[in-house]
């Protein structure tokens, strides 16, 4: 089966407790969250209902389904130094 994820680029794709899904990131106006695809070919459901920041990775602990998030926001710093 071929699934069709929103893009490719850090893509963190994880098995759900049940094996029965897919869990993949989707990103909106920067904002990520978790979706659910199943392998039946249903529609996929969003999982986790974030307003900031990124996900860095995430998974799925034992048998109950509990979800486990890393997430924070990405920052970089430049410095131009002249005439040094």
């Amino acid at each position: 089966q071929i699934l069709a994820l929103p893009f490719s680029y850090n893509q963190v794709i994880r098995w759900t407790a049940n094996s029965k899904a897919l869990t993949y990131l989707d990103r909106c106006d920067g904002i990520y969250n978790i979706w659910t695809q199943p392998l039946n070919e249903s529609a996929p459901t969003q999982v986790t209902n974030f307003t900031e920041d990124a996900i860095f990775s995430y998974d799925w602990l034992g048998t109950e389904g509990e979800l486990v998030v890393s997430r924070g926001a990405k920052t970089r710093d430049i410095v131009l130094i002249r005439n040094f």
